[in-house]
């Protein structure tokens, strides 16, 4: 008689172990010695070396330009809300413009600042739909901890956590630079398109917005943007691959909301 109950019982423990475990966010990948807070402070601190040095990045003020933040925060939120962001709370997500028309870049920060250029605003995209998957790649590079792990590559593990812990702004420094010229791996590069395909195909934008990004920079380009998102000769191919066995319902494109937000730039 004890088995008759202890046996169902026993089965429904497990069952709600493994939905709980199931339901919890995974850590970041390959950067088990990162907390959530440890990343977060560190971008920080980059965050805080950039805006202390205006003669290298000259920031956009949000309280001038609220009409252009508007805009690209709008994209953020939607890419937050497509639910393929894992640390959709637990990062401080945010979008800064540096200004900048002869610089054409996007770089993202540990914790989740990205950083876009006018330059490469103004000249390489063209559509609302592309600046999207624009922001969404830059995203993923830190939602799936691929900027940790390039930035391992240079720097040990001890020096980012002081660097963490607010120890060596001149460190700091050096690494937003480092971040602003320095190419992902192949790898990287691969799975962060990959997942931006699953993020444009969760909203309403014109899924191919992103293939037409890469074909107008790629193979012949060579920009900021193109130097730290290499193409191995693949990457367009890979991405429409990608697309299509998603198979993506999205359309949107949205020309003319995007000329209004490049006119609103100084």
């Amino acid at each position: 008689m004890l088995d008759l109950f202890t046996q169902p019982l026993n089965y429904l423990l497990l069952v709600c172990t493994v939905f709980v475990f199931s339901c919890q966010k995974p850590p970041p990948p390959n950067t088990s010695k990162f907390s959530i807070e440890d990343t977060a402070n560190l971008g920080k601190n980059i965050n805080t070396a950039i805006s202390s040095n205006p003669d290298e990045y000259k920031l956009l003020d949000p309280q001038r330009y609220p009409s252009a933040y508007q805009f690209v925060e709008t994209a953020l939120t939607e890419i937050l809300s497509t639910n393929e962001v894992t640390y959709t709370t637990e990062y401080e997500w945010d979008v800064t413009i540096i200004q900048d028309d002869l610089a054409f870049n996007s770089f993202v920060l540990p914790g989740g600042s990205i950083y876009i250029t006018t330059g490469l605003l103004k000249n390489y995209i063209e559509t609302r739909s592309e600046l999207f998957s624009v922001i969404a790649h830059e995203l993923v590079y830190a939602d799936r901890g691929f900027v940790l792990n390039l930035l391992e590559t240079e720097y040990s593990q001890s020096t980012l956590l002081d660097i963490a812990l607010g120890n060596n702004p001149d460190l700091a420094a050096e690494l937003a630079v480092f971040l602003n010229t320095t190419p992902y791996s192949e790898n990287s590069i691969f799975e962060a398109d990959k997942k931006t395909c699953r993020i444009i195909c969760m909203s309403d934008y014109k899924a191919a917005s992103f293939s037409d990004f890469l074909i107008r920079l790629f193979p012949d380009t060579v920009i900021g943007w193109t130097t730290l998102h290499p193409d191995n000769g693949f990457r367009v191919t890979n991405v429409n691959s990608t697309l299509q066995q998603l198979d993506c319902t999205g359309s949107v494109i949205d020309s003319t909301p995007y000329e209004d937000f490049i006119s609103s730039l100084p």
